[in-house]
């Protein structure tokens, strides 16, 4: 109850603040609320556009602070409005928990500051760290009062990234070199293959309830993109992203109990990966390559090594592709890789965060959506790469299932749609 008595106090604070210079409290409440929801989604597009700016051929065309601050600056903008007045919204007390759990989590990682191997690397990347995670979680905690708020959000991340996807299936489609990756593997305008892969899963992922829950024309017009999404995720050759949202698909068809959905699916994918592997034979080629784990293994291995010289407090976070034997990459799992940079202590801190966002979500229809999340990044090291354009929607998958835990058990009162409405008050 302490914190939210120091809420309380900063906003009766800020009220008094107000009435002094003669404006009304709740006045300026509802003008901020109504800025934080205009620009949550623009800020949003911005940050997603920026990240595939800057490592496309256009990225020379500006200075790394100049993209930092167009990418990063909305973001925090926003974070400021969805901030006023303090408070905890439709929040529960269970939900709650998520939120101190994350605060643990950044405390842990501060606590790898200390003995970082690169500290200027680790500094800057705990600074972004706060600032996105503030983002999401206030996001979490203050403008998702409702499931049809969730709903829209997410169908606003389905159609961008289902957009982004259809661009670089446009360019693979006319041979555009920078929509064509090493291996024939489709990479869009991501640059990275994996990274193509895991938007076109996730996309996938919140798209199968979000079509459920749609009218006919939504679904019409999600059922479309998500061929795209399909596509361009076969394509992409990224077998984790393919293994990830074939088990979140699964989980979500058996635990609603669309049986017949499930048998037409597991038909299609059949036919469908068949016909791929006789149209594309360099996509069977990456599947039946003698090294599955595309030496992974190996990687694993000298993240472990090197974690045993460091155990408690890691080498510092975000700093796995400067050691030795990484060859520059990332360790290629996301639990090695916050072992590694933040030690045991953060490691617990990670795993009670995921624990706290499936204890609050449970079963709700973004169940699958969010175990995608988690299978990807066990070939895969995202969650934190900032940078990178998969690492915020994940983690609004993630807190939106957790979120939609506390609107699940209330019936929808009225279908999802492509059309503007006001969403439904939580009570």
């Amino acid at each position: 109850m302490k914190h939210e008595h120091i809420c309380s106090f900063f906003s009766v604070l800020g009220a008094s603040f107000l009435k002094a210079h003669g404006l009304d409290p709740e006045v300026a409440e509802s003008a901020t609320e109504r800025f934080s929801s205009a620009v949550w989604l623009p800020s949003l597009v911005l940050y997603f556009a920026i990240t595939i700016l800057k490592s496309s051929p256009l990225g020379f065309l500006a200075h790394d602070t100049l993209w930092n601050v167009l990418q990063f600056g909305p973001i925090l903008v926003t974070s400021a409005m969805l901030l006023f007045p303090l408070g905890w919204r439709s929040t529960t007390r269970r939900q709650k928990l998520i939120v101190w759990a994350a605060a643990g989590f950044v405390v842990s990682v501060s606590i790898s500051l200390v003995g970082s191997i690169h500290l200027p690397t680790s500094a800057a990347q705990f600074l972004i760290l706060i600032l996105m995670l503030g983002f999401v979680l206030l996001t979490f905690a203050r403008r998702w009062n409702g499931r049809l708020r969730i709903e829209r959000d997410l169908l606003s991340v389905f159609a961008l990234i289902s957009v982004n996807q259809l661009i670089g299936v446009a360019g693979a489609a006319f041979g555009a070199h920078w929509a064509i990756g090493d291996f024939y593997r489709f990479t869009g305008t991501t640059n990275n293959a994996n990274f193509a892969g895991m938007l076109s899963a996730i996309g996938l992922a919140i798209g199968v309830p979000l079509f459920v829950r749609a009218d006919l024309r939504a679904r019409i017009v999600i059922g479309v993109a998500g061929a795209v999404l399909l596509l361009s995720l076969l394509l992409s050759g990224s077998r984790g992203s393919m293994v990830a949202v074939g088990v979140g698909v699964l989980l979500f068809l058996t635990t609603q109990r669309y049986w017949r959905t499930l048998l037409s699916v597991s038909i299609g994918l059949v036919v469908g990966a068949a016909g791929l592997f006789i149209l594309v034979p360099g996509v069977l080629n990456r599947v039946s390559e003698g090294d599955l784990t595309s030496g992974r293994v190996g990687l694993y291995a000298t993240v472990l090594n090197h974690w045993l010289e460091h155990p408690v407090a890691g080498i510092g976070f975000r700093t796995t592709q400067t050691i030795d034997g990484t060859s520059g990459l990332e360790a290629h799992n996301i639990f090695l890789s916050v072992l590694l940079e933040t030690g045991a202590l953060g490691l617990i801190g990670f795993l009670f965060l995921l624990g706290s966002i499936f204890y609050v979500g449970r079963a709700n229809p973004l169940a699958g959506a969010a175990v995608t999340v988690v299978v990807m990044e066990l070939t895969e090291s995202s969650l934190f790469g900032w940078g990178a354009p998969t690492a915020l929607f994940s983690w609004i998958v993630l807190l939106a299932y957790a979120k939609l835990g506390q609107f699940s058990a209330e019936p929808p009162i009225r279908p999802l749609t492509l059309r503007r409405v006001a969403p439904e008050v939580a009570v």
